[in-house]
């Protein structure tokens, strides 16, 4: 790990000049690459990150679900005060006892997985785009 951090560490003149060098930035991913991997504890958290992905990226779908079937979490305090639509949610109960959740703003960009938060299952959320009765005229 040291070696490749010493071959791609720039020249200390070229960080001051220039820090959007492409030498220096893969010196900086290979520093925090060596910063995270030496601290036993966001080593075992970045395993963890790491295994969930993995995990979520083999699961099945497991079932279709209707958006009007899947709750709306308006109990958030960030929903309620309507300061950003993107951190709105919707959730499922999963069979594991975890959730399955999307984000409102996942939706209109097109994505259609919730994933569980606790295990690798995730369900297609079923849903029709919204059409403004303004748009239609």
């Amino acid at each position: 790990m040291s070696a490749a951090a010493l071959d791609q560490k720039p020249a200390k003149d070229t960080i001051t000049k220039n820090v959007n060098d492409a030498g220096t930035d893969v010196f900086i991913e290979i520093h925090k690459a060596w910063e995270t991997l030496k601290d036993p504890v966001k080593r075992q958290k970045y395993d963890e990150t790491r295994q969930l992905e993995m995990q979520r990226s083999r699961g099945v779908v497991q079932d279709e679900v209707d958006l009007d079937d899947m709750e709306f979490n308006e109990d958030w305090p960030i929903c309620k005060l309507k300061l950003d639509t993107n951190l709105e949610e919707f959730s499922y109960l999963c069979r594991c006892s975890g959730s399955y959740i999307i984000r409102y703003q996942d939706l209109e960009d097109g994505h259609d997985l919730a994933y569980c938060t606790q295990c690798s299952l995730k369900i297609r959320v079923l849903y029709g785009e919204v059409v403004d009765s303004q748009d239609e005229e």
